[in-house]
């Protein structure tokens, strides 16, 4: 767990800086996931029970994410506008 909150670490950074997504979400996932890295390493050295807690900021950023995602109208979803004499009629 603490490979997979460093590793989304930079992913978020990485989102951030090419504003692929709204800034809001960006560090939403950069704070849940660093805190999340930091819950999992706890959880080595022998803290029990803190590194479930901690995962519940990325984890609601994954969940909100994700509905952002499939609610989100991108020029891959939206059909595009044809031209009316490249139309083809049958």
């Amino acid at each position: 767990m603490a490979g997979l909150g460093l590793g989304s670490v930079f992913l978020c950074s990485l989102l951030l800086r090419k504003r692929l997504i709204p800034r809001f979400f960006a560090v939403w996932g950069l704070a849940g996931y660093a805190v999340s890295a930091a819950g999992a390493v706890l959880e080595l050295l022998g803290f029990a029970g803190l590194g479930m807690v901690f995962t519940v900021p990325g984890g609601l950023f994954e969940l909100f994410f994700g509905i952002w995602l499939l609610a989100e109208k991108s020029p891959l979803t939206t059909p595009a506008a044809v031209p009316a004499d490249k139309v083809a009629v049958p």
